[in-house]
């Protein structure tokens, strides 16, 4: 059963107060037809009441013969219409025949109306029937819930900006669709609109829907005052402005949480609104759909939509040549999946993971590539405006901005930006790609790999134009040259060759000892190349004189990056963490103008803008950093990226992922809403590990820093802080029973602290127990479900078992020949998994103490385990970039999940089993359906 109140779901048919927000449900089920009623000669027969208005109840229903589920939403205004209990039909009273009659039209016709669409993002009519006194119009089921559920749900009952234009940009093509069919919707707010759990937004309740023909309408009770445009309010000539109106108040309304003032009050108390709290684009389009007067208003939804690109032009970031023309690809918006990933179950990714390249585009834009997902960033407000998840390893972008590519492994996928499409999927490396480069017209793609060649790309077929061999050693990167003549490779023996595109020939050959070249570039004229090596040296080359022009010394570290200006007159470099400095040079003066200084870790891509004036950096420090070339310093920086996921831990209540890593602090995400709720700071080195308490109020931590942290999860307040290790703690658990918090360390020891014990201080105190025995570093810890025993696992290759009460070791397991690194127990407490250096899992009889099985299939580190809620599976996360899944009756493996671009250094289950989160060294975290 259904509340219709609040839409809280599976409440028990017999219980009488909503658990959730305490209405009395008789009262609201009332005059609802009950399960089982049969409907249209026994094709349809109801499950439940979904919700009800002042003019309609809305079903769950099935279908009796091809079972699948459906919507019904029948007719019933409730103000006047009666049930008849006996065979649920209606009557109504004599002086209410007329208006019901007219109501009774309106319904018929709203379903007329939208059988004639089919658009993904407008609810879809499959049948409609007269029966019992009124009508019923049969839609497809949507599993989701209101835009305005959403909307309450947020905090200040708003949402992000990246989040309102994705369901923005589905509703604009709604309404494009229903206004090129003749139909204005007229009645746009944030209950007639469903989304889905994968996002998907369905736009519903055409009861208020007019078409072309009928051009005017009346004041009626059938449309929301609240959003409604004058002309709909007090009559007048209606038409597609009508709905632009409506979307105006509705983007006010999500991105601030607060209605503008309704029509009416705008039009007989004076029209002072302004939208003075947003920031452009959304002040110029809110404004511009909100004019009183409909012939100010755009004449289409999408042109209303699309005129926002006019307000991303902003000062200091220029394009440099006076257009506001947007390059192809840049008009995308969407959340885009790979494939491969769909097919795998993967089901959301919290964090893009390190930044591998950055594009600086024009109009304030930047595509950043990162290891879980390439983003294009409106610079200015950090604001996503399309991503695709992909994982990368590096990539590219074509020069028109229409293709991306994305190297991950020995694969290169090709997507399409003008569609968000993957277009190619192209494999011919025999070892790992390191570097890939489009030709100028982009019909070209050049690719550089571990098995020494090169690979020349015909993109639109996915054929290999040429196979370059003359390195012997791994390519390490390409580029073309700005006339689409030359090929440019660099490799770690020490060498740079230039091929001629058009027949696949060897032009030249650079040699110099540098210890191997890491980065290379054309200029933009086309005479000189700039490669940057591993003996921290830059050298500039002449094409067609082989020779040395010049040589950049000074950098303490491999140069990772090298770019040209636009303009041709400066060269920039960066490098490794011994130098996270970027030097620009003045080529024309022969000086180094300055140095950018920041970046708190290696800076790997870097790239001008196309006037020349600023600097775009990626870095592994997880920032995205602007420079201005003519001040001299940071103008922007943009934290959107994360670094090294140690851990990740899953709530209760599978509603919040938290993971934690080198950035010493605690991210905490609604997996439900797919956003960032809150970061933990506190402490002050890397955060290694992650428990949540069995009620899910309370989140344990351990840090570097050698602390034990207890944080309130709803507030995210810092509860204790205990010191005590000796050494960085690796591991930590929460017992069931919340009477306990483990901590396992590299000082040698695991530390029982007594949260009932009053002694045990904010800062320490005598409820501690240390159990010592391992003779080299605790790598885990975990308690038993009945909380009698506690498990750690050492690089002593030992796993301990100790009794909770007593603090007395009871068992111990040899078996591993390796450090274990993970350890976990059995629903039931019977068994125990670990995982460790060897690359193998056990499973283990905890009170007999034999092995049961040993798992077999990871071709690197274990680094995580655990079971499922019911005991049946086992998971396990690699140094191998996978995450497993294993029978444990049988010790088979079940599935191998596949995306990570690196270590998967954590994995849980969700509290149901159904899900999977897994986190890895490149900061992305997954979750996978089981």
């Amino acid at each position: 059963m259904r509340c219709l109140q609040c839409h809280y779901e599976g409440i028990d048919p017999l219980t009488e107060l909503c658990p959730n927000c305490g209405v009395y449900l008789p009262s609201l089920l009332r005059e609802v037809l009950p399960k089982g009623t049969q409907l249209k000669n026994n094709t349809y027969q109801i499950d439940y009441a979904l919700g009800r208005g002042s003019f309609g109840i809305t079903y769950q229903a099935h279908h009796n013969i091809l079972g699948y589920r459906v919507a019904i939403k029948e007719f019933f205004p409730q103000d006047y219409a009666i049930r008849n209990t006996n065979n649920g039909e209606i009557t109504i009273p004599h002086n209410q025949e007329e208006n019901f009659q007219k109501g009774l039209k309106r319904f018929l016709k709203e379903g007329q109306l939208l059988v004639q669409l089919n658009h993904p993002n407008v609810v879809k009519i499959q049948d409609l029937f007269a029966e019992k006194n009124t009508a019923y119009i049969v839609m497809e089921l949507i599993e989701g819930a209101t835009l305005g559920l959403e909307l309450d749900s947020q905090p200040g009952k708003k949402l992000l900006p990246r989040r309102v234009e994705i369901l923005m940009e589905q509703l604009v093509s709604a309404l494009t669709a229903i206004h090129e069919a003749g139909i204005f919707h007229l009645d746009i707010k944030p209950n007639n609109i469903l989304v889905t759990s994968k996002d998907r937004l369905v736009l519903v309740d055409f009861g208020s829907a007019k078409q072309v023909a009928s051009n005017s309408i009346n004041r009626t009770r059938f449309f929301t005052e609240s959003y409604a445009a004058p002309e709909v309010i007090i009559g007048g000539k209606i038409g597609r402005e009508s709905d632009v109106f409506e979307l105006g108040m509705l983007l006010y309304e999500m991105l601030t949480g607060t209605l503008p003032p309704k029509a009416l009050t705008r039009l007989f108390e004076g029209d002072t609104f302004t939208p003075h709290s947003l920031d452009n684009p959304w002040r110029t389009l809110v404004t511009s759909a909100l004019h009183l007067k409909q012939e100010y208003r755009p004449k289409t939804v999408k042109e209303w939509w699309e005129s926002r690109y006019k307000n991303f032009n902003s000062p200091g970031f220029s394009s440099g040549n006076g257009t506001s023309e947007k390059p192809l690809g840049m008009t995308l918006r969407g959340y885009f999946v790979l494939p491969f990933f769909k097919e795998q179950g993967m089901q959301r990714r919290f964090g893009r993971g390190l930044i591998k390249k950055v594009f600086f585009i024009k109009d304030n834009l930047a595509v950043v590539i990162a290891a879980g997902g390439t983003a294009l960033f409106e610079l200015k407000s950090g604001e996503t405006l399309w991503e695709i998840d992909c994982p990368a390893d590096k990539g590219t972008l074509s020069l028109d901005c229409s293709q991306l590519a994305l190297i991950w492994q020995e694969i290169i996928y090709i997507w399409d930006l003008k569609t968000g499409g993957l277009l190619q999927q192209l494999k011919g490396h025999s070892k790992l790609i390191n570097d890939v480069a489009f030709s100028p017209d982009g019909q070209i793609l050049v690719s550089g790999s571990n098995d020494e060649s090169l690979k020349v790309w015909d993109v639109i077929s996915g054929q290999i134009i040429y196979h370059l061999q003359g390195h012997n050693a791994a390519v390490t990167c390409v580029s073309f040259s700005s006339d689409g003549r030359f090929i440019a490779s660099g490799s770690r023996d020490q060498s740079v060759r230039i091929w001629l595109l058009d027949s696949g020939q060897e032009f030249r050959v650079l040699e110099s000892p540098n210890l191997g070249i890491e980065s290379i570039a054309f200029s933009v004229d086309n005479q000189w190349i700039a490669t940057g090596s591993r003996d921290h040296k830059v050298r500039l080359w002449t094409i067609e004189s082989a020779e040395i022009l010049d040589r950049f010394d000074g950098h303490k570290d491999w140069v990772t990056s090298v770019a040209f200006s636009q303009d041709g007159h400066l060269l920039a470099f960066a490098g490794g963490i011994n130098d996270k400095k970027i030097r620009v040079w003045n080529l024309i003066s022969q000086k180094e103008i300055l140095p950018l200084e920041g970046h708190g870790n290696t800076v790997n891509t870097i790239m001008f803008s196309p006037d020349s004036r600023y600097l775009i950096s990626g870095s592994y420090d997880y920032t995205l950093r602007v420079w201005d070339l003519n001040e001299g310093g940071e103008i922007q920086q943009l934290k959107k990226h994360t670094n090294w996921v140690y851990t990740v831990a899953c709530s209760p209540d599978n509603r919040l992922i938290t993971c934690a890593g080198n950035d010493h602090l605690i991210h905490v995400w609604d997996s439900v809403q797919n956003r960032k709720i809150m970061s933990l700071a506190g402490h002050t080195d890397f955060v290694t590990s992650l428990a949540f308490s069995e009620d899910g109020k309370f989140l344990v931590s351990g840090s570097w820093d050698k602390t034990v942290r207890l944080w309130e999860v709803m507030s995210g307040k810092q509860l204790r802080c205990w010191p005590g290790h000796q050494d960085l703690i690796k591991s930590v658990a929460f017992s069931p029973n919340k009477r306990f918090i483990a901590s396992g360390s590299w000082d040698k020891t695991v530390r029982l602290w007594d949260l009932s014990s009053p002694r045990l201080t904010l800062t320490g105190g005598k409820g501690v127990r240390i159990l010592k025995g391992h003779t080299q570093q605790v790598e885990c810890v975990t308690f038993s479900l009945d909380n009698l025993l506690l498990a750690s696992g050492s690089w002593d290759q030992t796993i301990r078992i100790w009794e909770v009460s007593s603090g007395q070791e009871v068992q111990q397991f040899h078996e591993h020949t390796s450090p274990v690194l993970s350890v976990a127990f059995s629903p039931d407490s019977q068994w125990l998994i670990s995982g460790g250096k060897d690359n193998i899992l056990i499973l283990w009889d905890v009170m007999k103490g034999t092995i049961i099985h040993k798992l077999q299939g990871h071709t690197h580190y274990v680094n995580s385990v655990a079971f499922s809620p019911d005991g049946k599976l086992i998971v396990s996360g690699s140094h191998d970039c996978t995450v497993r899944l294993w029978d444990v009756e049988s010790g088979s493996l079940l599935q191998v999940w596949q995306g990570h671009t690196n270590s998967v250094k954590s994995v849980c289950f969700s509290a149901d089993g159904t899900f999977i989160t897994s986190g890895d060294n490149d900061g992305v975290v997954r979750l996978w359906r089981v």
